[in-house]
């Protein structure tokens, strides 16, 4: 996985990592779901960011609709879909906090506090900075509310594309 740019490298040197693909997660899988989806919908073109805009109706969004730095998902967007999908999934507060784009932050962050990963670790694997005390603070959300059963196993692992595919 490439990440341009972020708060911690904001000059966008990039970023390599190795993320292994997980069972559970079926990271290839996805990647090459939504790549046939690109080709079907006539824009595989590699020269542009992977995720991409897309309307309601599950085309991608023209130009005009997109932003003006180019038809990447905005950070407003992805926040958009996470806050709804929680949402959706009747979870939009986890331990008394909303749901939102840095739950994609925390909740691995929180997992790998709690398997006793070192906090250097976490800060590389977070990309914030080595001296960065915010894994321990800000990105630690244990959810102290959580019953035995997990609200969210409700929600499919794999969304409508395992029906489909």
């Amino acid at each position: 996985m490439f990440t341009a740019k972020s708060k911690t490298r904001r000059d966008g040197t990039g970023k390599w990592r190795f993320i292994r693909d997980r069972a559970d997660l079926q990271i290839v899988r996805r990647v090459r779901a939504w790549m046939q989806d690109l080709v079907e919908l006539g824009a595989d073109n590699p020269m542009l960011p992977f995720f991409r805009a897309l309307t309601t109706t599950g085309s991608l969004k023209g130009r005009g609709n997109a932003t003006v730095r180019g038809l990447h998902l905005t950070s407003r967007a992805v926040n958009e879909v996470v806050k709804k999908r929680a949402d959706n999934a009747g979870v939009p507060y986890i331990n008394g906090l909303k749901v939102t784009s840095h739950s994609l932050r925390a909740g691995p962050n929180t997992d790998m506090k709690r398997a006793l990963v070192p906090l250097s670790d976490r800060n590389e694997a977070g990309d914030w900075g080595a001296n960065s005390r915010l894994a321990d603070s800000t990105y630690d959300r244990p959810d102290d509310t959580a019953a035995e059963k997990d609200p969210l196993d409700a929600v499919p692992l794999y969304g409508r594309f395992e029906k489909e595919r």
